[in-house]
């Protein structure tokens, strides 16, 4: 026996859930779709803790880093983990750099409740921020 699909009531269920511009999502949708949208406004400057220090970070958005080596001569080794929920590994953004007293930024995209880890030698973080996601402020 055979049953046929009702494709205009699946339409409707979809259509009320969410349309295609997003303007009718529920606070659950826009938070998802939050995760894919670009930075906003809003951003809260996080305190730097001692290096390999496991941070979670409040929503979707960016996390941005400014690394600084006082030394116009030294090398900075800087690294960002980004991790599971277990503190495993999943993938890293890290370099090595000269930077005569200039600063390297480093911008990473941050889901939420995300945890990272941060790794340095001797050298400053000259910003430490995390910025929210549109659709994703407080």
């Amino acid at each position: 026996m055979s049953e046929d699909i009702n494709v205009g009531a699946i339409s409707e269920a979809l259509n009320n859930k969410m349309d295609r511009d997003n303007l009718n999502a529920s606070d659950t949708g826009t938070a998802v779709g939050g995760g894919w949208s670009f930075p906003s406004n809003s951003y809260v400057d996080l305190t730097v803790e001692s290096s390999g220090t496991v941070y979670t970070m409040p929503s979707c958005g960016w996390l941005c880093i400014g690394f600084q080596h006082p030394n116009t001569s030294d090398w900075i080794n800087f690294g960002v983990d980004i991790l599971d929920e277990n503190n495993n590994f999943i993938w890293n953004v890290s370099g090595t750099r000269s930077l005569s007293n200039q600063t390297e930024f480093v911008v990473v995209p941050i889901g939420n409740n995300q945890k990272v880890r941060i790794y340095q030698n001797a050298f400053n973080i000259t910003r430490f921020r995390f910025i929210y996601a549109v659709g994703s402020e407080p």
